[in-house]
């Protein structure tokens, strides 16, 4: 693989291996794209909260909820 960085990018690279962070431009770029699915993976159960938010919200529109309280809900005497 053949990459193209710009000099700040390229010098940043460098700093953290001249620091020890890293080992090697490839321990770099590995940790990089773990960080990058890691954000990644956030971001996708966030949507899939948003959406599971949004689907109750309409439910409760609907008039389909049912009154409770934390205290059941945590006891486990609830569940939906």
């Amino acid at each position: 693989m053949t990459l193209t960085l710009t000099p700040e990018i390229q010098k940043y690279i460098e700093l953290q291996i001249a620091s020890g962070a890293y080992r090697d431009e490839g321990e770099l770029l590995t940790e990089a794209v773990r960080a990058l699915r890691a954000r990644e993976e956030r971001s996708e159960r966030r949507a899939a909260l948003v959406a599971d938010l949004e689907q109750g919200i309409q439910s409760l529109e609907k008039g389909l909820g049912k009154e409770t309280s934390a205290k059941q809900i945590l006891s486990g005497t609830i569940r939906g």
